[in-house]
């Protein structure tokens, strides 16, 4: 048996020097409704401390001008973190030895 190689077919692979490069979005308005709906439970947590405080800082004043008390006034942000800690650690049975008002 003689056995002869002939050639099937000749293959060349060459590429294109033109390049095309396509970007594209989709369901834009779908990412923004996830976006919004993201920042939404921060705003409520937001809104639920504000209120807290808000209604800390209204018995404060309201307790200044009803009892004239003179330690009532100047009650801001970092005394109402300063109450909530006290009272958290209270509760805890590890009372601090700071000063703190007291609640009216």
């Amino acid at each position: 048996m003689v056995s002869t190689t002939l050639p099937i077919a000749k293959i060349y692979l060459q590429s294109s020097g033109k390049s095309n490069f396509f970007n594209r979005s989709f369901l834009k308005l779908l990412d923004i409704v996830s976006f919004i709906g993201g920042l939404f439970p921060a705003l409520v947590g937001i809104f639920f401390f504000m209120n807290a405080l808000s209604k800390h800082v209204y018995e404060m004043k309201l307790g200044f001008y009803y009892f004239a008390l003179k330690d009532a006034h100047n009650y801001g942000f970092f005394a109402y973190l300063k109450q909530k800690i006290y009272n958290i650690l209270t509760t805890l049975k590890l009372k601090p030895d700071w000063e703190i008002q007291e609640k009216i």
